[in-house]
């Protein structure tokens, strides 16, 4: 390979390593917070893998600080795609989603798009929301 050909292909390598991602930033405003205690958990998932029960398989998690009765959670470097978000309000600050001897949630939950389960939590098709370029910003109601 002679020097300008070698010149050429360090040089598209460069370019390409330079370029940046195509990525957004998902802002997620949590609503109906009935205390100050304890704090948010966001779950950003890719996939319907351990939606919304096992955060271990959630592509970005995210824990906030609760401020009078209201949080949000910054998902950064998101590329496109079709993504579903899970939040709940640990009150107590025991890490975890807490629940009754039944599994129901004794503490506030929510999904994107308001999406409810029945029977159950609801499914990641219900939460999917569409992930562009562009920034976007949702809101998630807490139920408890």
């Amino acid at each position: 390979m002679g020097f300008r050909a070698r010149l050429a292909a360090l040089a598209a390598i460069a370019l390409t390593a330079a370029a940046p991602a195509s990525s957004s930033k998902l802002t997620v405003t949590i609503a109906g917070i009935r205390s100050d205690r304890g704090s948010i958990f966001c779950e950003l998932f890719a996939s319907p893998n351990g939606y919304p029960k096992d955060g271990s398989k959630a592509v970005q998690i995210k824990q906030v600080a609760i401020h009078q009765r209201a949080a949000s959670c910054t998902f950064e470097g998101v590329t496109p795609g079709s993504y579903a978000v899970a939040a709940y309000h640990d009150e107590n600050g025991n890490g975890k989603l807490d629940t009754n001897f039944l599994g129901i949630p004794s503490e506030g939950v929510g999904a994107s798009n308001d999406a409810k389960g029945s029977m159950g939590p609801p499914s990641f098709e219900k939460a999917k929301l569409a992930v562009t370029t562009a920034d976007l910003g949702i809101t998630i109601q807490l139920r408890y």
